[in-house]
């Protein structure tokens, strides 16, 4: 998402999670049973997965 949009849930995923927003906020929970990798993004709270998290731009609350 390249735009002003905003997610307030929580994303789950049972593959490989990649968010790469600029300019777009997510005020949730990130789930996903692969790697997840976060390019950017801002408010999200928490992060799990039990494999490889990669985080490069954005923020984590």
């Amino acid at each position: 998402n390249a735009g002003s949009g905003s997610i307030t849930g929580d994303i789950y995923s049972k593959s490989k999670l990649v968010i790469n927003n600029s300019g777009a906020s997510l005020s949730g929970n990130v789930f996903s049973t692969e790697d997840i990798e976060i390019k950017g993004s801002e408010g999200i709270k928490n992060v799990y997965s039990p494999k490889n998290i990669t985080i490069t731009g954005g923020t984590i609350n």
